[in-house]
């Protein structure tokens, strides 16, 4: 059988699968249905002021490090 057969079977075989709800731990491997909304704002304080970059000079710019939130500040010299 060819790919384009083959690919052709598959999506008239394919039938939509109705919604289920499960618990999260059974969640793996599924898709949403429907957006989902947290039920509380999060994070839950504004910490915008603290993502962005640093930059020194005339650019362009070369990006030469990174910091995760929470982790150690970037020691190098810019």
């Amino acid at each position: 059988m060819s790919w384009a057969a083959a690919r052709a079977l598959a999506a008239r075989s394919a039938g939509r699968l109705e919604p289920a709800r499960v618990p999260l731990q059974e969640a793996l491997g599924r898709r949403l249905t429907a957006p989902l909304a947290a039920l509380v704002p999060v994070p839950g304080v504004d910490v915008a002021a603290m993502d962005g970059y640093a930059v020194a000079g005339r650019g362009p710019w070369l990006v030469v490090g990174g910091v995760l939130a929470g982790g150690a500040p970037y020691g190098g010299v810019l």
